[in-house]
């Protein structure tokens, strides 16, 4: 999965190391999207619960 990222070309405007880095986390964050929304929507709706039930 890291290394599918790593592989993508990140632009050639970041030839600083921590631009590019940043380029390569926002594509993951980017592509997990869903994923982390799922998750967080998941934990609310379960701290929801346990607030209605206690």
């Amino acid at each position: 999965m890291f290394r599918m990222l790593f592989n993508k070309s990140s632009p050639t405007t970041a030839t600083n190391p921590i631009e590019s880095l940043l380029y390569l986390v926002i594509q993951f964050y980017l592509s997990n999207l869903h994923l982390i929304t799922l998750i967080a929507l998941c934990s609310k709706g379960f701290t929801l619960l346990k607030t209605i039930n206690f």
